[in-house]
């Protein structure tokens, strides 16, 4: 018995090599962001800033890049393969290029963005009376070099204020961003900013991974999921470690084939996740306590309320993690499922049963 238990853990040990040769170079670059604001009206609305975070964002973008605002889809501007608009903030395609696209991003029109906001769940009253507030931004892939866009956008943004209802626009001061790969060091001062550190994903996750194996004792055998802001997937929400891995390979490889330097292909892709998928199924789900999350956000281009909704809660797992421990780290930073340019799919691995640090 205690020779099999070896073999096994030798068997595991080489396809954790095997797995780990697939993103031994690079897999895409991201820069992150901890802006800090101010808010200067008492009006403030707590709740999920998500959408209203995104929205501004993505509002200053298009009034001073796009050329063509009375155009509702970019993709039937003159402008559309030029314009900057669409690549750093609506990514599309045709469905003609989409169906020519290979997986995990094939047959899909409506692209990854490049960039995640980090926020909690809910800004409570609380929170907005101490009137300074604090969001993360990961910029991914050629936005890491075009760091002017989300400064300028999010300082124009708190100019114009947030949505508040009854016609008022709560304002804010974008007072600091800081580098949050460079050390934390500040980048935004007096209205100019300098240049983050960008650095591969893997390079990231590696260097936090070293950092905290030296600080533990063992791996963990278990570890605890919590999902900070609503997961939404399409279909139906996962439910067992298989499930989180498959949706986890499906949104890094999504990020790796849209903006990634070394790309294996769709064979490399299938390879890495199957192997990954195939290592899940011997990891327990220990406990899997979800439930509904449901808000909604006002929609500039369609004039009404659209409803945003997803899963929140916890999932606790044991097994051997060694495999997926980078896999896990890149979800941390760039979410999982859906609507991850809201704020949505963040979680954190809790250290009550994974001794480690978080991103």
């Amino acid at each position: 018995m205690e020779r099999f238990a070896g073999d096994l853990d030798g068997e595991s040990a080489r396809l954790s090599r095997e797995l780990g040769d697939w993103t031994r170079e690079r897999m895409f670059r991201i820069s992150r962001l901890q802006l800090r604001i101010k808010l200067l009206d008492d009006f403030a609305p707590p709740g999920f800033w998500g959408s209203r975070l995104r929205g501004g964002y993505g509002r200053v973008l298009k009034d001073h890049l796009c050329d063509h605002r009375e155009i509702e889809d970019c993709r039937d501007c003159p402008r559309f393969r030029e314009c900057d608009y669409p690549q750093l903030f609506e990514p599309r395609r045709t469905v003609e290029e989409s169906r020519r696209a290979e997986a995990p991003l094939r047959d899909q029109t409506s692209l990854p963005r490049p960039f995640v906001i980090d926020i909690p769940r809910l800004f409570t009253a609380e929170q907005l009376e101490k009137k300074r507030l604090y969001f993360g931004f990961t910029l991914i892939g050629g936005l890491c070099e075009r760091i002017e866009y989300p400064v300028t956008a999010f300082s124009i943004f708190g100019q114009m204020g947030i949505e508040a209802g009854e016609g008022r626009r709560a304002r804010f001061l974008l007072e600091d961003a800081r580098d949050s790969l460079g050390g934390g060091r500040s980048i935004f001062q007096s209205g100019a900013f300098g240049r983050p550190v960008a650095r591969d994903v893997i390079d990231a996750v590696r260097e936090r991974a070293a950092q905290d194996q030296a600080e533990s004792a063992s791996p963990a055998r278990e570890l605890e999921i919590r999902f900070v802001t609503p997961v939404r997937i399409e279909k139906e929400p996962f439910k067992d470690f298989y499930g989180l891995v498959y949706q986890l390979c499906n949104r890094a490889g999504g990020l790796w084939q849209l903006y990634g330097d070394d790309w294996p292909g769709q064979s490399g892709f299938y390879r890495w996740r199957n192997e990954l998928l195939k290592l899940s199924r011997e990891v327990k789900t220990l406990d899997c306590e979800l439930r509904d999350f449901n808000t909604s956000r006002f929609s500039n281009r369609q004039g009404k309320k659209q409803p945003m909704y997803g899963f929140i809660g916890t999932m606790r797992f044991a097994g051997d993690f060694a495999p997926f421990d980078e896999l896990l780290r890149v979800g941390e930073i760039v979410h999982v499922g859906q609507q991850t340019g809201f704020g949505f799919g963040r979680y954190q691995i809790s250290r009550a049963f994974l001794e480690r640090g978080q991103l």
